[in-house]
């Protein structure tokens, strides 16, 4: 009877090389062969198969007796169900049909595949329930079946297999809440869960998985982190965003001395800022953007010396910007309450080239000396009250400048002047201030974008005007007290107006 199944799902797939070539296998697998089973073998034989493989994990492969060891099949174009015949597999080891179009279900026959340390299955089109007969495979280092369309709440059986090195199971429908049994997964390196509908607390459980580097529970219905993720002294990259996390941060985390991705944003985290951050000497990126924590940013932070990207906008973050490590070249801190920017301390020997400081409440720059922007690339302060403007500022590399809605009470012509040796600016946003004078006659070689708008300058449109702006090729002069016709000579390369 089998050996009828798999002769129809041959005959069925001969159209497709790609397709064949999979139940050649899984055709072939039986050793010995049946004398029934020979005419399927000679044809798979002396069939030209096309495998489009990349590199050398692809492929069927047998041992010395020819028993089917190694099946590892991933983008061959396979579409339909997975047989129910695959159980008879008992030796194979590897099983790899990832990046096909596998539909159906898993078959609970995989659950005799008692040999099976490899098993992909990730990126198809599989629905239906993760089978309970997975957790029977004790031999199992790696488990993907992300990518499909899984649903359901995850079978606590798939948590018992201690010898798991890495489950990923991210990209599906799975509901429910993350089971306490994870606790023996001890040679665990990598947790996949993103995507999927988990709710509930992370169990304190998963803090007995010393062995974890990687946790990946990116958009999840989770609410909280537990203190024992203290314990992970392994661990290098915590990614929970897109979450429904409550309550503070763990100050255990600083614990986490290997850690270097530390990804909470889009949360409801309240709370400060815990100092211990401090002790994370290897941590390169921090992103906790769109949470509600409060109180001042940690000195402690300049002790993570190979820091490069800090995102902390969209919170309630008060007090001094303080000093950063020279490491940092990206920092976002736009929309919360920081009230003081000292330059003179924070961009020193700094090596920032992207500074995002928006809807702040920052009344001054406070640098007499304008050198101190010369790593600056991008630089947004907008919707601040600023009540001083640097009279010089050196930033060769500086391409774009956003100062919109600062307060600014002074001539277009003095901004302009000070802006001057910036000699790159590609970029210029100075609308919803308060500039006054006549339009301005200093002439930027590089600026494409300048936005003046809502502002009080006053004048009439004149041939100094057209020089002016002889390189820009976008102008936003509305909500002003402009009059007069364009000139007749306007630069060639004004594309808006």
């Amino acid at each position: 009877m089998i050996i009828m199944i798999v002769f129809l799902m041959m005959k069925q797939s001969l159209g497709s090389d790609n397709v064949t070539i999979g139940y050649c296998a899984l055709a072939s697998s039986f050793h010995p062969i049946p004398i029934l089973f020979q005419p399927i073998v000679n044809y798979c034989l002396n069939a030209t198969v096309n495998v489009r493989c990349n590199d050398s994990l692809c492929g069927i492969e047998r041992d010395i007796t020819g028993t089917l060891k190694k099946m590892r099949l991933p983008g061959q174009g396979f579409s339909g169900i997975i047989p129910t015949e695959i159980g008879f597999l008992t030796n194979i080891t590897d099983l790899d049909l990832s990046s096909n179009t596998l539909t159906g279900t898993i078959p609970t026959q995989i659950g005799n595949l008692k040999n099976l340390t490899y098993f992909y299955l990730f990126n198809n089109k599989l629905s239906g329930s993760i089978p309970t007969q997975i957790g029977q495979l004790t031999n199992l280092k790696w488990l993907y079946l992300g990518s499909n369309s899984l649903s359901g709440a995850s079978p606590t059986q798939i948590f018992n297999l201690s010898n798991l090195t890495y489950m990923d199971i991210s990209y599906n429908q799975l509901t429910g809440t993350i089971p306490t049994e994870i606790r023996y997964l001890n040679s665990l390196k990598q947790l996949k869960l993103s995507y999927n509908q988990f709710s509930g607390p992370i169990p304190e459980d998963l803090g007995n998985l010393s062995n974890l580097t990687l946790i990946d529970m990116k958009s999840n219905q989770l609410t909280k982190i537990p203190t024992q993720i203290g314990r992970l002294y392994k661990l290098q990259s915590l990614i929970l965003y897109s979450n429904h996390l409550s309550g503070s941060i763990p100050t255990q985390i600083g614990n986490l001395g290997n850690l270097q991705e530390l990804y909470l944003f889009s949360n409801y985290l309240t709370g400060t800022l815990p100092t211990q951050i401090g002790k994370l000497v290897y941590l390169i990126e921090i992103i906790l953007y769109g949470n509600e924590l409060s109180g001042t940013i940690p000195t402690e932070i300049q002790h993570c010396t190979i820091l490069k990207s800090i995102s902390l906008e969209k919170n309630r973050l008060t007090g001094l910007i303080p000093k950063f490590s020279l490491s940092v070249t990206n920092l976002y801190l736009s929309h919360n309450e920081l009230s003081d920017f000292d330059c003179q301390n924070l961009l020193i020997n700094s090596n920032i080239s992207i500074m995002k400081v928006a809807d702040n409440k920052i009344t001054t720059l406070n640098c007499s000396d304008g050198s101190r922007w010369k790593n600056i690339i991008s630089l947004d302060i907008s919707e601040n009250p600023l009540e001083y403007f640097p009279k010089a500022i050196t930033a060769d590399r500086m391409i774009e400048l956003n100062l919109q809605q600062c307060g600014l009470n002074t001539t277009v012509n003095d901004i302009f002047f000070t802006l001057s040796s910036l000699n790159n600016l590609r970029y210029l946003d100075l609308s919803f201030n308060n500039l006054t004078g006549g339009l301005p006659k200093i002439r930027f070689m590089s600026i494409s974008t300048i936005i003046l708008s809502n502002n009080q300058i006053s004048g009439t449109f004149s041939d100094t005007f057209s020089n002016a702006f002889l390189f820009t090729t976008s102008l936003d002069l509305t909500q002003n007290n402009i009059t007069g016709n364009l000139p007749d000579f306007y630069p060639d390369g004004l594309q808006e107006l």
